[in-house]
């Protein structure tokens, strides 16, 4: 069975960036797992409901390390034994992302068992950088893309209006424009950090 892990920086980056990709793992019958790094520190940051609701939506296999630090990224690794793993993009303005990229590409070396690793974007930190984001990967997620809506649904204290790349709307509009480059109608795009079959 091919297990996959996303590790994301802070709730929500997972739905964003990879939500479409992950379900469409576990429609493959894919072992699927979240591992959130941190919590962010705003006053108005994500609820645990809201991730827990989130969670209940996306239906996955494992969510770990939700805010506590208690696990690091090379433990996570080690104790789930990824095949494919996808976590942030080096391009985003973010620093807990680029942060979070360092440490998984330690933990991801070669001799990790690690077969793919790929890079996804975030709204509102990889578009917003000035760095270019060239992905090489394309993931049809057609048949997921309402499900990774109805999973952003539930951080609501995320969604922004339009024109913020933070919504329903734009989650469409992104996965249209990335479908067309790919020659689907929805997907997401990733950067190819390493593969080997």
């Amino acid at each position: 069975m091919t297990r996959v892990l996303c590790i994301a920086a802070h709730p929500d980056d997972e739905v964003l960036g990879v939500g479409g990709t992950l379900l469409r793992h576990k429609a493959l019958g894919h072992e699927v797992a979240v591992y959130i790094a941190q919590k962010c520190g705003r006053p108005d940051a994500v609820s645990d409901d809201e991730m827990l609701e989130a969670k209940g939506r996306m239906g996955l296999d494992y969510y770990l390390g939700w805010a506590d630090g208690s696990l690091m990224v090379d433990e996570v690794v080690e104790l789930l034994r990824p095949d494919v793993v996808y976590t942030h993009s080096g391009a985003d303005l973010h620093e807990d992302h680029r942060a979070l990229l360092d440490r998984v590409l330690v933990a991801c070396r070669p001799q990790s068992g690690v077969r793919g690793l790929y890079a996804f974007e975030t709204p509102s930190a990889t578009d917003w950088s000035g760095r270019d984001f060239t992905p090489r990967l394309f993931v049809d997620i057609t048949e997921t893309v309402e499900g990774k809506e109805h999973a952003m649904e539930a951080y609501a204290s995320e969604l922004r209006e339009l024109p913020h790349p933070r919504n329903i709307d734009s989650l469409y509009h992104r996965g249209l424009y990335w479908g067309q480059r790919a020659g689907v109608e929805y997907a997401e795009a990733f950067e190819v950090i390493r593969e080997c079959w």
